[in-house]
């Protein structure tokens, strides 16, 4: 018998075989890279909306603000807030007429739950400081994580002195 020039079935299941263990690495560092992009892009959706909160909340005025403290540190939920009830319902407006954006937009706010603290400062809370707190926490479809993110966005809000001095 003759041996012809070619590829045997041998060196072809060697080479498939190197091919596939040089690739398996490479498959991972893509799908590890996917992974984090979307984790970074859920934790930038969680910060704008924390952001957009609270600045919502710091445009309004001081007694406002103090006339809706919250009973605790760890807030309300931001739905039944009276006071972020309009900056969520215009949030979830801010699509506007692009329809396939405003439907990726509902369905990734949905694994966002905000909650907002309004308390004063001090132990008495007479000096009109007050300490104005978004949390944002959320859950990704792509890390299986048991604990959910949480992003605390926080400030203090003082009554301003309005006293006239000469």
């Amino acid at each position: 018998m003759t041996r012809r020039a070619g590829l045997g079935l041998v060196e072809v299941l060697v080479a498939t075989v190197l091919l596939v263990v040089l690739l398996l690495p490479v498959v991972g560092v893509v799908h590890s890279t996917t992974a984090t992009t979307t984790l970074q892009d859920f934790r930038l959706l969680a910060h704008g909306r924390a952001s957009a909160l609270l600045e919502g909340l710091l445009v309004l005025d001081h007694e406002r603000l103090r006339g809706a403290q919250t009973p605790d540190d760890r807030g309300v939920d931001a739905r039944t807030h009276p006071l972020t009830q309009p900056l969520l319902a215009t949030s979830a407006r801010i699509a506007g007429p692009r329809l396939d954006l405003f439907e990726t937009l509902r369905t990734q706010l949905a694994f966002y739950q905000e909650s907002v603290s309004i308390r004063p400062v001090g132990a008495s809370g007479d000096d009109g400081l007050l300490r104005v707190q978004v949390e944002v926490r959320w859950r990704t479809p792509v890390d299986r994580a048991a604990a959910m993110h949480t992003l605390v966005v926080a400030t203090l809000v003082a009554q301003p002195d309005l006293t006239e001095v000469r």
